[in-house]
Formats: structure tokens, sequence, C-alpha cells
């Protein structure tokens, strides 16, 4: 809206100084509001390249290199923490209350308060490098991305993130590599 408002102000700028140009008869006053347009136009551009840098940070996937889990108080909570870069580190928060009167839905975070939700998650796989949970509709729709992939560094470890997954998304689908069965081998004969 802002940049509609900008531009349109721009041009009647330019207008005005064509007609102060035909009126005095001279060209350096068209000359001025194109060289205002044009510098109204490069700003605009810079700015929206400065907004589209910092919107271009995807919160739906963070390479964790930290891990935290923790029950206390009746409820469940993992955090995986990415690398801190500018400013605050990237997470995803995943928590549920295990007690109470009502247990409640997986409770999921992205890196700020602003983008979570309760309930949403469709899916969960665990693989040795990787979480990914897959969103239902309403989730997709309030963060924004249809799934969070959190890639797991090496020395996280693997059992007891997925036990504290395991009470989080009760009533998820949730399928671990550790958990699935191994194929068997081909070497029975066809008869």
């Amino acid at each position: 809206m802002m940049r509609h408002l900008v531009r349109s102000a721009a041009l009647l700028l330019l207008l005005a100084l064509a007609g102060l140009s035909l009126l005095q008869e001279e060209l350096r006053f068209v000359l001025a509001g194109a060289a205002i347009s044009c510098l109204v136009e490069i700003g605009l551009a810079l700015r929206a390249r400065r907004g589209g840098s910092r919107a271009s940070g995807d919160r739906s996937r963070v390479a964790a290199v930290h891990m935290a889990c923790q029950e206390q108080d009746g409820a469940m909570s993992v955090a995986l923490v990415g690398a801190r870069a500018r400013g605050a580190a990237p997470y995803v928060l995943l928590s549920r209350q295990l007690a109470g009167s009502v247990p409640g839905l997986p409770y999921l975070e992205l890196s700020d308060r602003q983008w979570s939700l309760h309930g949403g998650i469709q899916e969960a796989v665990l693989s040795p490098g990787l979480l990914r949970l897959e969103l239902d509709p309403r989730g997709a729709e309030v963060l924004g991305a249809a799934r969070v992939c959190v890639t797991l560094e090496p020395d996280i470890e693997q059992r007891p993130l997925e036990r504290s997954l395991r009470k989080i998304l009760r009533g998820v689908s949730f399928t671990s590599e550790r958990s699935m069965p191994e194929d068997q081998p081909s070497n029975q004969r066809s008869a």
C-alpha cells in the first residue's frame, strides 16, 4: 500500500514538473522530475530487497545443533535449537501437557510465539538426521508451511528424543526409523 502511495506521489510530482517545463519552456524541470522518479524507484527496490531478505529466513527449516528434553510439572517439552545467526537462534519447540484434568494437544512453536499452534501436526517421522513434521491444513495456514523439517547434528542423541516425542505426539501418526522393521533379505527361493 505504501509503495503505491509513494509511486503515485512521484508520478504527480513528475506531471507537475512536466507542466512547469511546458510553461517555462525549460527542459531542466522534466529532467529533475525524471531523476526524482528514478530515485523513488531505486529506494522502493532497495526497501523490497531488504524486507525480502528478512522474510526469506524459512522458519519451517532448522538445523538443530542442540537439543533439550524436559519433563516438569506434568508437561513434556523438546527444544531443538539451531546455531545463532543474526539475532536470536532459530528453534523448534514441541510440548504437551501430560497431566491434569484434560491433557492438551501437542504444541508447536517455530522460533517465536507468534508462529505457534496447538494441534495441527498430522504426521511425524524421525530418522537419524532429520525430524519431519507434516502439518494439517489449519497448521499449514497458521505457520505458513506444509511441513517442518529439523536436520539433526550427529551428536544429538536419538533415544531420548524419540522417547520424548512419543509422549508429546501421542495420537499423531509417529514413525521412527529405529522402531521400523528391518527389511528381510531376499534369499528365499521361489517355487
